[in-house]
């Protein structure tokens, strides 16, 4: 008597425990897929909401110089001299440079707190993701 199995039984094992394999993989997949878009819109908010940021800091930027520049214009209309003109010019100047480097500051700070936010999702997605297909090669 022999304790071989029929090949026939044999080759039914294989290709189900290879269509489990498969099986497994899709799901793994599909989670995996599932928790990179998840990941993707939630860095697609923070991307939004810096750029919404960002906007309005230039609205009121571009709002206030507008107001700036009326007043400047009415201070200008008012000097009785040439000097008195050139003095205003150059304070305005001077404060005009100040402020749109502070604006630009701020501008920065906000593009780069919102890419900061933005890439931080994607980056764990990406650290999970090496560590779901790495980790059944490695052990």
């Amino acid at each position: 008597m022999t304790t071989e199995k029929p090949a026939g039984k044999t080759a039914r094992k294989a290709a189900a425990d290879t269509a489990e394999q498969v099986h497994a993989q899709v799901e793994m997949a599909k989670t995996v897929g599932t928790a990179n878009l998840d990941a993707l819109a939630e860095a697609s908010a923070h991307a939004i909401e810096g750029a919404q940021a960002c906007i309005a800091e230039m609205a009121d930027y571009a709002r206030t110089s507008v107001a700036r520049n009326f007043d400047l214009m009415e201070r200008l209309s008012a000097v009785k001299t040439p000097q008195e003109f050139m003095a205003i010019q150059i304070e305005e100047g001077k404060e005009s440079v100040n402020r749109a480097v502070a604006q630009t500051t701020r501008i920065n700070r906000i593009v780069s707190d919102s890419m900061i936010k933005a890439s931080a999702p994607l980056n764990a997605r990406a650290n999970e993701t090496v560590e779901t297909f790495l980790k059944p090669n490695t052990a």
